[in-house]
């Protein structure tokens, strides 16, 4: 039992110390579908399919879960759950000699697929969870259970994924007859039809309760199309080499016999054309051919020689970490580092999670343009008066529409960002802060949505009154009131 676990915590610290960790920038959001789960808690329709990701946020509202902290642990918690699961079966599916005496474990989860839910920490992590259950419960009734939630968590990815195993296991029984395949494609058809039915009772759920969707999957591929052919085509090499990292090598080895896994690698690259977030989504939805074809075979498993599964695990560790999204990424160390500093010096709140990306404006150098119209409304979310306590920062809650025939862009830093800020002036007048903190989007903002954001005003400020101009700003370019005047928004704050 010690070597188990000690190789379990060993092959994790490989994967997390190779990569990294970082919360999906939509973390906040997702919990605030945990805390209004009947109706949508945000306006932006382009947004409203983090709503439709729903097992995850349910469970933590079921389990009495509150706050944006104990939400981000949570989905961590589900995302190492994930993991530690597959190792176990790993390991007495293949032996501990094989597993554990042979290393072949830390092996296994060299293939990238393992970095993913530490890559982005949330929806992910469940969505597989439940893509492994349906797998270690192939053969049993019990598998319509995590079948029909796996359609309440993600169903396009669920769906896609196990129709993908699908059709590869039917092209290799028109070719080898292999009775057993076609056992397991019955099975297959009852996973997906529970999928299917997973998805319908959510549809049913949201159509009696009202929840107000206003979006869905095809506006929001039919107005990202374009910019996802575009990264595709510059990244399309990095893009194949992501979807199986070092693991090509296993795989390449093995052509001959795991070419119906081949031809299910084939079809995710061509689809990560039409998908952002390439490799999480091409990695996701091929997963359980990967578990399938070549995490079950003890045969591929049994013959791969020591040295070479020491080499394969050494140049994993070498090897630069790449991720595509938009653009090709490494690992997350220098982001990590950040969060701890900020830790240390007692300035991270978790609800800034969202700002803290590490992929920021230099890798989408193509969106970065000043703006023709600066034209916006905002409101607060708040009733009147407001107080602050002195010395300490504090939130005021805000909408914001974009009243421009704009889009604003999503850029997390940098020349050409937008963001929400504020100037302070003295009941009298006088100018006491022109800059305040900035309050950057959480993603694209087409023109005529809402959004929620909130203002920090910083600590620092003596007990008295004092008048805040909220405004939007787009950075190295203007302030949006210097271009129209009734962009900005002007309220009371007193200091106590």
């Amino acid at each position: 039992m010690k070597h188990i676990v000690a190789i379990t915590l060993l092959s994790l610290f490989i994967v997390i110390a190779n990569t990294g960790i970082w919360a999906m920038p939509n973390l906040s959001m997702q919990h605030m579908v945990s805390q209004s789960l009947t109706k949508v808690p945000f306006d932006d329709p382009n947004a409203h399919y983090i709503y439709t990701n729903y097992f995850e946020p349910l469970l933590f509202k079921l389990l009495g879960g509150k706050s944006l902290l104990a939400y981000a642990l949570y989905t961590l918690f589900i995302s190492t759950l994930f993991f530690i699961v597959f190792a176990i079966w790993f390991i007495y599916h293949h032996g501990k000699e094989v597993a554990i005496h042979q290393h072949k474990l830390l092996l296994a989860v060299t293939f990238p697929l393992f970095m993913i839910p530490f890559y982005w920490v949330g929806m992910d992590g469940m969505t597989l969870l439940l893509m492994l259950l349906i797998m270690l419960s192939l053969n049993r009734p019990i598998v319509i259970l995590p079948a029909i939630l796996l359609g309440l968590q993600h169903f396009e990815q669920g769906f896609s994924a196990f129709l993908l195993l699908s059709g590869s296991l039917t092209l290799s029984y028109l070719i080898s007859k292999d009775k057993q395949h076609l056992s397991l494609l019955k099975r297959l058809a009852i996973i997906t039809l529970s999928i299917l039915a997973g998805k319908l009772l959510l549809s049913f759920w949201f159509y009696f309760m009202n929840v107000g969707l206003s979006g869905d999957r095809n506006s929001y591929l039919q107005n990202n199309l374009e910019l996802f052919l575009s990264m595709f085509k510059s990244s399309s090499f990095t893009i194949l080499y992501s979807l199986l990292g070092v693991g090509w090598i296993v795989v390449a080895t093995n052509a001959k016999k795991l070419w119906p896994f081949l031809v299910a690698v084939a079809v995710v690259f061509s689809l990560t054309a039409i998908v952002g977030d390439q490799t999480r989504v091409g990695l996701i939805v091929l997963f359980p051919s990967l578990f399938f074809w070549v995490m079950m075979d003890k045969e591929l498993w049994q013959k791969i020689k020591q040295n070479t599964t020491y080499l394969l695990v050494a140049l994993y560790l070498l090897l630069p970490v790449v991720v595509v999204w938009g653009a090709p990424h490494g690992a997350l160390l220098k982001h990590d580092l950040k969060l701890l500093k900020e830790y240390k010096n007692n300035t991270l709140d978790i609800a800034t999670f969202d700002w803290l990306a590490p992929f920021k404006a230099e890798d989408f150098k193509d969106k970065a343009a000043p703006l023709t119209e600066y034209k916006a409304k905002i409101e607060l979310q708040e009733e009147l008066p407001l107080y602050c306590e002195e010395n300490k920062e504090c939130k005021i809650h805000l909408k914001v529409t974009n009243t421009s025939n704009q889009t604003w862009q999503h850029l997390s830093s940098g020349a050409y960002s937008i963001n929400l800020s504020y100037h302070i002036e003295s009941k009298e007048g006088q100018i006491l802060l022109s800059d305040g903190i900035r309050t950057p989007l959480p993603h694209a903002i087409s023109s005529g949505v809402t959004i929620p954001l909130y203002l920090e005003i910083k600590k620092g400020l003596q007990r008295g009154h004092y008048l805040i101009k909220a405004d939007m700003v787009q950075e190295s370019v203007t302030w949006f009131q210097k271009m129209d005047s009734t962009s900005s928004l002007c309220f009371a704050l007193e200091i106590k």
